[in-house]
């Protein structure tokens, strides 16, 4: 712009000049254009010294542009740098997290496939323990029993502390050899009778078959089963009966008078003495007619069962629908009145054995009560009694009495019954 100005003052100069040559009369004309050419000159001057000074200006402008333009450009550099590097970085990361990502992906879904496959099992567990509930309580307490058993090996006086549990419990042939093991060696030591005693139980209610053929405890078994048989239940007594008598079946055993008198023995004088259930175990575990005669043929000579001889007589007369001519039915009543003889009792009338006879009494006595004549030789009334109850027969009253020169002799009602114990000689 400068530039065109100064081209028009100069341009307008030459026309003035050329206006003044020819035309003299424009000298005033002139003399303001030099005063105007003059001014225009200083204005000239005056520009130049402005566009040196402004041409100084944008230099220095345009160095300290240069300058911070270098600046800018290293530091865009420098941010080019970071930023490609952070990028890298930023896209390392985010390509490994990325790939974590992916992992964890995966895991979470094989987890889950295994949380579906444990859930399952759980469920099939679920249901195998809901439909086998009493098989894994059975298998759980088998466990607790063998732990029990196997405490008393290392420790038999416990038996007391444990008794209960194991007879309450079904018990292993395994676990039978432990158990005898213990016992035996507590057993015959007075300081140990209570042991033994809950010993000699669990063996009575659990093993009593086992422990009659074992011939190192045979002897300590069968010596006094009352208490045992006092303690049982009836579906104990009667499955122990079974068992003893399954041993028995065998008649040619040496043990076979030796375990029938003591049972019965034991019988006689527990509260199982007149249970039907337990002589009709006996009659069906034998299983023969001949060999339930064997066992009652095993006791003959044993005053002291007169009471459950004649019970265990009278079932096998009934199951085997024995009669008067019937070889086994005369040996049985013959053994009774040889027994009665020997008692000093002339005649016994029991509701099972109507055949003998019995003047001048009458009939219909039920239950296991008799009508007895007793001849009462010489004998106290303390020596009758005695008498009575060590043949197991309780004394219920006397129904009648007579008196000769010789004797006296009486009538009496009788029970089979439950009758007092009394010890043994």
């Amino acid at each position: 712009m400068k530039n065109k100005s100064i081209a028009a003052y100069i341009i307008t100069l030459v026309l003035c000049i050329v206006f003044a040559q020819s035309n003299a009369q424009h000298a005033d004309t002139l003399r303001g254009i030099r005063d105007t050419l003059h001014e225009v000159q200083k204005s000239m001057s005056d520009l130049r010294r402005d566009v040196d000074r402004k041409g100084t200006l944008t230099d220095k402008t345009f160095s300290a542009l240069s300058t911070e333009l270098t600046m800018a450009s290293w530091v865009l550099v420098f941010f080019t740098v970071v930023l490609t590097i952070s990028g890298f970085i930023f896209g390392t990361y985010i390509s490994r997290m990325a790939s974590r990502a992916s992992a964890v992906e995966n895991t979470v879904r094989d987890l889950f496939n295994k949380a579906q496959l444990i859930q399952t099992e759980i469920e099939k567990t679920e249901n195998a323990i809901k439909n086998n509930i009493k098989s894994i309580y059975d298998q759980l307490k088998k466990a607790e029993t063998d732990s029990i058993v196997e405490r008393l090996s290392k420790e038999p006086r416990d038996i007391s502390n444990l008794c209960g549990l194991l007879l309450t419990r079904d018990l292993s042939k395994e676990n039978f050899i432990e158990l005898k093991s213990s016992f035996l060696r507590i057993a015959g030591k007075p300081e140990y009778a209570r042991e033994e005693f809950s010993y000699r139980l669990v063996l009575f209610q659990h093993f009593s078959r086992e422990s009659i053929l074992a011939d190192d405890l045979r002897d300590i078994f069968i010596n006094d089963f009352t208490p045992f048989m006092n303690s049982a239940f009836e579906n104990d007594i009667v499955k122990s009966t079974k068992d003893i008598f399954s041993t028995l079946t065998n008649s040619g055993a040496s043990y076979f008078k030796s375990v029938s008198n003591r049972y019965f023995e034991g019988l006689q004088y527990s509260k199982y003495a007149t249970d039907n259930s337990v002589f009709d175990a006996i009659i069906s575990t034998l299983n023969s007619q001949i060999k339930a005669v064997a066992v009652y043929r095993a006791l003959l000579g044993n005053e002291r069962l007169l009471g459950s001889k004649m019970l265990y007589g009278e079932k096998i007369i009934n199951f085997y629908h024995l009669n008067a001519t019937n070889p086994d039915f005369a040996a049985l009543r013959q053994d009774i009145e040889a027994t009665l003889s020997r008692m000093g009792i002339l005649a016994l009338r029991p509701f099972f054995y109507p055949t003998l006879p019995l003047p001048g009494t009458k009939m219909g006595i039920t239950g296991t009560r008799a009508t007895l004549i007793l001849s009462n030789s010489g004998q106290t009334a303390s020596q009758l009694t005695f008498t009575m109850v060590s043949a197991g027969i309780t004394l219920i009253q006397m129904n009648h009495a007579t008196t000769s020169a010789n004797s006296e002799t009486r009538i009496f009602t009788v029970d089979f019954g439950t009758p007092p114990r009394t010890p043994r000689s």
